[in-house]
């Protein structure tokens, strides 16, 4: 993680500069600070050091390039960081029906979310200590660096935003250390009934979808690939390694990227010997996942992401020996040969 994703200096390296300079400014306290730019700067030399140290020793370690969001997909971040960030505090109550015990819970969510992420981060900065400041401006700081982002793809990419409950938990733990024993004592039981709620809630959700299996899809892809004897295949990033996993390894299944330059591997956790390894079938993964459009932007996005299409399929490779349908959106195309000899070959060896 360190070495292979500028997340670690975005999100931890300068937030840590940001509240450096605002302790400073509350409390002349200049030694502290630079101590402790000393120490950021040593270790942004120790990363550089080690990355080229490793390009030396043959390892290259690829670097996911960090890009601010452009002015015409700023809306639809704007939307799905707010959606993403109700969804981890399971406070999002739009189109919920009112006076049900289940949307009582989730409109208590959405308050202490309020509390975590603007008022109590608040308080904590007025406390003038160095981390907590640090710790007061990070879910800020957190959601704006996501949102400002290239990562926000739809909903599901709030991962990237994944530190902002567990800062917002010690958050909780250090300002009820500040409160008064009553008032203290009254946020204990609201937390207590909001966890019980949501408890309920979760377990309701688990019972009544018990007999979803969340990796029937996958399994359905392995069974029907194992079934026509087929060992070699390609497919996007989150067709891959999954199904290779599931199928036991009896299935190599490499990762590509497609694009409008066309289809070639994707060099992200691949073993090169066994990719190389010539097989007499292959076959690739591809869905025509419908469009979604965002509402008042005009905005439309794959919703699922991938650009594997049948039509770049065939336009690449021709069209296949067999093809079997695994879901309205989504077939296995076998071709007799193997589909690597078709693919650009890779020139920069630092980028998958």
């Amino acid at each position: 993680f360190l070495f292979s994703d500028p997340a670690f200096l975005i999100l931890l390296v300068v937030p840590l500069g940001i509240a450096a300079i605002i302790h400073t400014l509350y409390e002349r306290n200049y030694k502290q600070s630079y101590t402790l730019f000393i120490f950021l700067i040593a270790g942004m030399i120790f990363y550089v050091v080690f990355k080229k140290l490793f390009l030396i020793a043959g390892m290259h370690v690829y670097s996911v390039p960090a890009a601010f969001v452009t002015w015409e997909k700023l809306g639809s971040n704007i939307s799905f960081t707010m959606q993403g960030i109700l969804s981890l505090g399971h406070a999002s109550f739009f189109g919920l029906k009112l006076f049900k015990p289940s949307t009582i819970i989730v409109i208590l969510n959405f308050l202490l979310l309020i509390l975590v992420l603007i008022i109590w981060p608040v308080k904590l900065l007025k406390k003038k200590t160095f981390w907590l400041t640090f710790l007061a401006i990070q879910p800020t700081y957190l959601i704006l660096s996501y949102m400002l982002s290239d990562n926000v793809v739809n909903v599901a990419t709030i991962r990237y935003a994944i530190l902002v409950p567990f800062y917002g938990v010690l958050i909780i733990a250090f300002i009820m250390s500040y409160m008064p024993q009553f008032t203290r004592q009254a946020m204990f039981i609201i937390l207590i009934i909001a966890f019980l709620g949501n408890a309920a809630i979760i377990t309701k959700e688990v019972i009544i979808t018990r007999s979803y299996h969340p990796n029937s899809y996958n399994e359905e892809i392995v069974s029907m690939l194992l079934k026509h004897n087929l060992t070699k295949g390609y497919a996007p990033y989150w067709n891959a390694n999954i199904n290779g996993f599931l199928s036991g390894y009896k299935i190599n299944i490499f990762s590509v990227s497609c694009s409008g330059q066309g289809i070639s591997p994707f060099y992200w956790i691949i073993n090169s010997d066994v990719l190389n390894k010539p097989a007499p079938k292959s076959f690739i993964i591809v869905s025509d996942y419908p469009k979604v459009s965002i509402p008042t932007t005009g905005i439309e996005y794959l919703s699922e992401g991938s650009d594997c299409t049948t039509s770049n399929a065939i336009n690449q490779f021709g069209k296949p020996q067999v093809a079997f349908r695994v879901t309205n959106y989504t077939e296995i195309f076998v071709y007799n040969h193997d589909l690597l000899m078709n693919m650009h070959k890779r020139i920069d060896f630092s980028n998958p």
